[in-house]
């Protein structure tokens, strides 16, 4: 697993590949997907993709690309495309050529748009080399990683955090024909490289790190590895699978998490044929494993362990799926340390896509079956990761009798999957790869097998875009041309702005006029939607009356005489004034005091009934107002807290469930209330009322400035 951060159309090119304005496919899903490459001639390596998204929604992706002709792969090169939020892909060749192919490239970026591709370059010895792309920046700087090339280095995985380090793990043998030992270097964010961390011993002539490592980090750094070692010391071989941690600087010393003696039934099978890892923000991991019990029943079993805080890796695995479990099994963890665990298994006559979900410190749940068992198929990769919203998204290439298509689903936060996507028509596709931002967009790439073969990429759209700079006059007279404008942006799609003016006419574009025809107070909206079709909208009121006549005395010299001016007396009280919102005083002479601006960020909450007892298992607030707070307020049985703030938003967004710690669970009758207030606005309230049986009552009120107590209306 090639462990990445943890994509509504690309009217851009991708490597020379125009896309049109496109239409919602499969529910965010947009079509078609769409070639990262176009080979010139017969392409015969498996480009086999991998894709990386940050926070903001930059993304990243590598693949290789024959570029020789010929029957047979000759000369890999790397190609790398980079995207950032709402920008077009800039696709490059990187490295690779005849002498020096490159191959199997991994990928990661921080949080700030700084990329990095990491690959094995062949040559008189596999070396690992890297390049940088820093944000705002076009090009990448390639580099090889010091000492790499004076032995054999392959396998290579980059873990990149938020905060801009970035781990390299490889292995790696002395001479050609030793055993293999794991390495790995740290990267801070200044680009300056640390000492070179022999993660395992190096020069032994029993021991030998066998699969490629499993590699996850945090936003701060804190990253840990796992992988399978061979000990062929002494009959019988064993395998032992082992993690280490590097909280800061290098690893620590490994830990064997399960030992097992090699399978022999006249050839020999290892204990562990694939593992992946997932951190949370607290380090916190889950590490999923197959494990070969009968090779000659073909029975697998895939089993996890975890890992609390600075404690070690549990050594008693548990079970996650028994029977003929194939493939590289996957998995991820979502910001409240909750993990999904995607894999594919064999029925008698069929292979199916299974998953089961854990809760934070829990156990996994029910098997849930995401392909169809009635379609005999077999399932040739699987991957899944979680967006901003906690919701999973798993990504796998099924392949029927009439061929193979790349499926997808969602599953909420809390909640299963839902309905199965189908992403392409029949064909041939494997490797699937998926990434998400901090938005609810998410990425999934994969190769094509068609001639050539090329490196295909669908595009998630769940985020909203976003409007700034909205312009509407607080005022005007009846018949006067008034001018109205905004600017969006959404990190995929291209956005349409309309306009709707309160009397029954509307108007499309960024910039759009409008007079009304009687005198009044209207409610102006403007929405902007992608082509996903996710909008977000706001409100400004305009106040219109009719036209006066000057007398042609102006008493205070404001500039205006009493027949325009409403208070002649006030040079701060004329037509055009900056209205104090809130002072029930008419600076602006519009006919009306304006109001405090009500807050109407949108509160998204989710619950689990059972009985008398109602658990909170999601609370999300977004669009937050600049200055925003948010306070949490509990009154009844079960309730972990009075009062207490709700933590601080991030991007105009919150998730305020971690505030309840553990203790999601009231009772009939408890109350849970939130408010949120900002300097010089109007607070919005929401207050649920647990039931039995029934989701909660839900009562929305609001908070006047240095108010105390709530109200229906304000």
């Amino acid at each position: 697993m090639r462990t990445t951060f943890r994509v509504a159309a690309l009217a851009c090119a991708i490597a020379g590949v125009a896309v049109s304005a496109p239409a919602a496919w499969a529910d965010d899903w947009i079509e078609p997907p769409v070639p990262l490459d176009t080979p010139a001639f017969f392409n015969n390596s498996d480009p086999d993709p991998v894709v990386a998204a940050n926070a903001r929604g930059d993304v990243v992706a590598a693949w290789e690309l024959d570029i020789a002709p010929g029957e047979f792969a000759c000369c890999l090169a790397l190609r790398v495309a980079y995207r950032p939020a709402g920008g077009q892909f800039s696709v490059q060749t990187v490295a690779g050529s005849a002498l020096v192919p490159a191959s199997d490239p991994s990928v990661g970026i921080d949080d700030a748009g700084n990329a990095i591709v990491a690959w094995q370059a062949s040559g008189a010895f596999e070396a690992v080399q890297y390049a940088v792309r820093p944000a705002g920046g076009s090009q990448w700087n390639v580099a090889e990683l010091a000492g790499t090339s004076q032995q054999p280095a392959e396998d290579v995985v980059v873990a990149v955090a938020g905060g801009g380090a970035a781990t390299f793990v490889w292995r790696r043998k002395n001479s050609p024909g030793d055993t293999h030992y794991l390495q790995a270097v740290r990267r801070a964010p200044d680009g300056a490289f640390g000492a070179v961390d022999n993660v395992t011993s190096p020069g032994s002539t029993t021991l030998d790190v066998r699969l490629p490592a499993a590699v996850a980090t945090t936003a701060s750094g804190d990253t840990t590895a796992a992988w399978v070692e061979r000990d062929g010391s002494a009959p019988p071989v064993m395998y032992d699978l082992q993690a280490a941690r590097a909280a800061s600087g290098d690893f620590g010393a490994p830990g064997s998490i399960t030992s097992q003696q090699a399978a022999n039934a006249g050839f020999e099978v290892p204990g562990v044929v694939g593992q992946a890892i997932a951190l949370d923000s607290q380090a916190r991991a889950v590490l999923v494993f197959l494990r070969v019990v009968n090779p000659l029943a073909g029975q697998l079993e895939l089993e996890y362990v975890t890992r609390s805080g600075s404690a070690a890796f549990g050594t008693t695995p548990v079970d996650i799926a028994t029977g003929e479990v194939t493939g590289i099994p996957d998995v991820a963890v979502d910001s409240q340390g909750n993990a999904v665990a995607v894999w594919n298994r064999k029925t008698a006559n069929n292979r199916l896509v299974e998953a089961r979900a854990r809760p934070a410190g829990g156990s996994f749940g029910q098997v849930q079956t995401l392909s169809d068992a009635a379609v005999t198929a077999t399932v040739n990769s699987q991957e899944v990761a979680f967006d901003s919203d906690d919701a999973a998204i798993a990504v796998w290439s099924l392949c029927e009798v009439a061929g193979c298509r790349v499926h997808t689903a969602r599953r909420p936060s809390g909640s299963d999957f839902g309905a199965v996507d189908i992403l392409t028509p029949f064909g041939s596709y494997n490797g699937t790869r998926v990434a998400a931002d901090g938005d609810g967009n998410a990425v999934a790439v994969w190769s094509q097998f068609a001639n050539p073969k090329v490196a295909q990429l669908a595009t998630f759209d769940g985020g909203l875009p976003r409007l700034s700079s909205i312009s509407v006059p607080g005022a005007g007279a009846t018949g006067q041309s008034l001018a109205f404008s905004a600017a969006a942006f959404d990190t995929w799609s291209p956005v349409q702005i309309g306009w709707s003016f309160g009397d029954g006419q509307s108007a499309t574009g960024a910039a759009a006029s409008h007079a009304f025809s009687a005198p009044g107070t209207y409610n102006v909206t403007v929405t902007a939607q992608d082509a996903a079709g996710n909008t977000a909208t706001e409100t400004r009121a305009v106040q219109v009356s009719s036209p006066v006549s000057p007398s042609g005395i102006d008493a205070d010299g404001d500039g205006f005489t009493a027949g325009q001016d409403c208070n002649d007396g006030n040079a701060a009280i004329r037509p055009g004034a900056t209205e104090v919102r809130g002072n029930a005083i008419d600076e602006n002479c519009d006919g009306r005091a304006q109001p405090f601006l009500s807050i109407v960020s949108p509160v998204s909450v989710s619950w689990r009934v059972e009985g008398a007892r109602t658990t909170l298992v999601r609370l999300r607030l977004r669009r937050l107002p600049s200055g925003a707070s948010v306070q949490l307020r509990c009154s009844g049985r079960g309730c972990p807290f009075n009062r207490k703030s709700a933590g601080r938003p991030r991007r105009n967004a919150l998730n305020a469930l971690p505030a309840f710690g553990r203790r999601r669970t009231v009772a009939a009758g408890a109350t849970l209330e939130v408010r949120i207030t900002a300097p010089g606005r109007i607070g919005k309230v929401v207050r649920y009322t647990a039931r039995s049986g029934k989701l909660p009552k839900v009562a929305a009120l609001c908070l006047r400035p240095g108010a105390r107590s709530p109200q229906r209306s304000c």
